[in-house]
């Protein structure tokens, strides 16, 4: 935060997020498509299964389906985990706030400016 002093907060988290989620569905991607098209019956087993994929398709064929999962993740996720986790901040600080429990100036400036 102390490197980009002129963006909120908020915005660095949601941008934190989305790289998180980008960098999540690259690792969960190839174990998705085995375990789909295992659950699809179209291989037998896990290890025929990363054969065939590997060779029909190659490393290709292990992230069929990623700009979707990534469009779900980024979409669906940020915006629901982190929407609904800043809301449950921003409440427990009117709370908080409001029985004047902990607050400053500088917490007003985070979210009203």
């Amino acid at each position: 935060m102390n490197r980009f002093p002129n963006v909120k907060p908020a915005f660095i988290y949601a941008l934190a997020a989305i790289m998180g989620d980008v960098t999540g569905s690259g690792w969960l991607c190839p174990s998705e498509v085995v375990k789909q098209q295992l659950q699809a019956g179209i291989y037998p087993s896990m290890s025929e299964a990363i054969k065939g994929i590997w060779k029909k398709s190659g490393m290709a064929g292990f992230y069929q389906g990623y700009t979707g999962g990534l469009a779900r993740y980024v979409l669906c996720v940020t915006y629901g985990t982190s929407w609904n986790s800043a809301l449950v901040f921003v409440l427990a600080h009117i709370i908080s706030c409001t029985l004047s429990i902990r607050c400053s100036a500088t917490c007003h400036s985070v979210w009203l400016n």
